[in-house]
């Protein structure tokens, strides 16, 4: 209807010009080839697996366009129109960490691609703290690892909140890092560093219900960690249990301890046989002078020293003596005349 009330008829369409659509197809489809061979086409990319080390860091939130262009920057890719057309062939792709990467100046985007999914070719130092690991042993391997100064390790210890030493610590450090193998970041701070220690440490207290046992045992927490911290310096795994009986049956009678492990501790030294002076030396470490435990832990013990400590073996025995250091072999004795003559062949097997 018109505003006048009149039925108007609709303007006739004009059937549309052949030639106009034939131009709108082939334009359409030379944009299309353009697009897929840009995609496709190696002309942009590189080839093989690159030449010079470098690394790159990935930063979280990073898109994949994002890493592209920091790939591209680094020299690592030829374009990131090739790093695209990689990652979008790749689902896995979107799983890139961040984080910092060894890669390698120019390489194919594919091969670049899989680097950045592999864990080995992130740029990671391994600390490796050993069972039975001194804090001051501790203190030098980082420093080794990572390039930070000792001083700069010593100082964050002193403040136990930074890196959440465990309350059962009582603030003495030593005992409550926990030996493994842990990945270290370039920018990790010490205490970055030390609650990844006292992180797994606090795991392991929760896996083994340590409170629980230890009260079981008759002991602290810490009681344990100092007995595990013995075991790890003085026997074999074979005999971690067989030793600490012979600590429990001392503690009981009482008996000095009387151990090296403890003097060396003391003396910040590790010798197999001490002279008389040494054993003689002022310290609350001294079991030879003091009665009782030692007043903290001589070393970091591993779970199997913790679980010997935890349960002893049943025996009567109050010496040992590791008859061949070489091979932890140890033997035990339950009087006085008999651990002579495990000590004889101790000292005939160590002159």
């Amino acid at each position: 209807m018109s505003a006048f009330g009149f039925k108007m008829d609709a303007a006739p369409q004009r059937p549309p010009k052949p030639w106009l659509l034939i131009g709108v197809l082939l334009a359409s489809l030379v944009i299309v080839t353009f697009l897929v061979g840009r995609s496709f086409s190696t002309a942009d990319d590189f080839e093989g697996n690159g030449k010079d080390a470098v690394e790159v860091t990935i930063v979280s939130g990073d898109t994949l366009t994002k890493i592209g262009q920091r790939l591209y920057e680094a020299g690592v890719v030829a374009s990131v129109d090739a790093w695209v057309a990689a990652t979008s062939a790749d689902s896995r792709a979107t799983s890139i960490a961040p984080g910092d990467y060894n890669l390698r100046t120019e390489m194919s985007a594919r091969r670049a691609l899989e680097l950045l999914l592999d864990p080995e070719s992130r740029a990671i130092m391994k600390l490796v703290v050993r069972e039975g690991d001194r804090l001051s042993e501790i203190v030098d391997a980082v420093s080794k690892v990572t390039g930070i100064s000792k001083d700069e390790f010593i100082a964050v210890l002193k403040h136990p909140k930074q890196y959440g030493l465990s309350a059962e610590a009582n603030g003495k450090p030593e005992g409550f890092l926990f030996p493994a193998t842990y990945e270290i970041a370039k920018d990790d701070s010490p205490a970055d560093i030390l609650k990844m220690m006292t992180t797994r440490w606090k795991q392991m207290m929760q896996d083994s219900e340590l409170k629980r046992r230890a009260r079981k045992a008759g002991h602290t927490v810490e009681e344990i960690i100092i007995i595990a911290s013995i075991l790890e310096v003085e026997a074999g795994p074979d005999d971690y249990s067989k030793v600490a009986r012979v600590i429990e049956n001392r503690l009981a009678l009482p008996m000095r301890l009387q151990l090296d492990s403890t003097v060396n501790y003391a003396l910040g030294i590790n010798k197999l046989k001490l002279s008389a002076a040494q054993m003689n030396t002022e310290s609350a470490y001294n079991t030879y002078n003091e009665d009782g435990l030692p007043p903290g832990a001589i070393g970091n013990p591993g779970l199997a020293a913790i679980e010997a400590a935890l349960e002893p073996a049943k025996g009567d025995w109050l010496y040992f003596v590791t008859v061949d250091p070489a091979t932890k072999k140890t033997k035990f004795a339950s009087n006085y005349e008999d651990f002579l003559k495990i000590k004889a062949e101790f000292n005939a097997n160590n002159p």
